[in-house]
């Protein structure tokens, strides 16, 4: 299920543990402190799957008609399950 992460340290686990888990996609521990610094005062989903979250996705807002995608992130395991879809669908309804 995908809920709303508003506390700004649970951004920052979330961003890190997720994007540690993906080395193939986001590199070296440095890129990924990148995102964990930028998710803080961003609007930031995750999904979250017994308790614990699998995936995230946080926006990066311009002005109030344009917005993108700042990073987002699915464990491995969770591929291929509709996750990535029902993070993207959070966000359009946000910007809506």
């Amino acid at each position: 299920m995908v809920v709303v992460i508003t506390e700004e340290k649970a951004k920052q686990r979330i961003t890190n543990n997720i994007l540690s888990a993906l080395p193939q996609w986001f590199g070296i521990p440095e890129s990924i402190q990148v995102y964990v610094r930028q998710c803080v005062n961003k609007p930031f989903f995750a999904y979250r799957h017994n308790g614990e979250f699998v995936g995230f996705v946080f926006l990066k807002l311009h002005n109030d008609f344009s917005a993108e995608i700042c990073a987002m992130g699915v464990l491995k395991e969770y591929h291929r399950q509709g996750i990535g879809t029902q993070l993207i669908n959070k966000c359009i309804d946000y910007c809506q």
